[in-house]
């Protein structure tokens, strides 16, 4: 590989067919060996599955190779982080009511796309209580997420929250 993949990307797999060629040159430079190394192979404007026939390289040693060439697949993936958000705050969304929630923020880890996350500042859309459908009184409710594609939780803190419905705000007619 001559090249490092586009930013934000990582080389997840490669593969050689054949992995074993046969070699001749002098026996003193054979025996030392360990492994032939292919022509330069540029990744740096690729994604997904690079799939190329490339010469093997004798590095200017008197080698020669049979076969001579050999078939190299290589998969550059999207570079996956985590991404830690401390003291997020827990809103309801689209709540016409009074309420109390407890605790008041939240804990996320999320993983994803690199390229996602690094520019990812979550909003009250993306992190929410849906108190919908629930009265007035005490109820135990999960945060509800609406994260960009690939995105999830790996790990949240706390997992519900005691949220105190005192009144019900008035349906809003359109």
């Amino acid at each position: 590989v001559s090249s490092k993949p586009p930013a934000g990307y990582k080389i997840s797999h490669t593969t050689v067919v054949p992995d074993t060629v046969s070699v001749q040159g002098p026996v003193d430079i054979v025996k030392r060996l360990a492994a032939v190394e292919t022509v330069p192979i540029d990744v740096e404007e690729t994604s997904g599955v690079l799939k190329r026939s490339v010469r093997l390289s004798a590095d200017g040693k008197p080698l020669s190779f049979f076969p001579d060439q050999v078939e190299v697949s290589i998969t550059v993936d999207e570079e996956e982080i985590n991404k830690d958000f401390e003291r997020i705050d827990v809103k309801a969304k689209a709540f016409e009511g009074t309420y109390t929630v407890s605790p008041r923020s939240a804990y996320l880890r999320l993983t994803g796309p690199k390229l996602v996350l690094d520019k990812l500042a979550l909003s009250p859309d993306q992190v929410y209580l849906d108190l919908k459908g629930l009265g007035v009184g005490e109820h135990s409710v999960p945060l509800t997420f609406s994260l960009p594609p690939k995105v999830r939780v790996v790990q949240q803190k706390p997992h519900r929250f005691r949220v105190r419905i005192t009144k019900l705000g008035e349906p809003s007619s359109r």
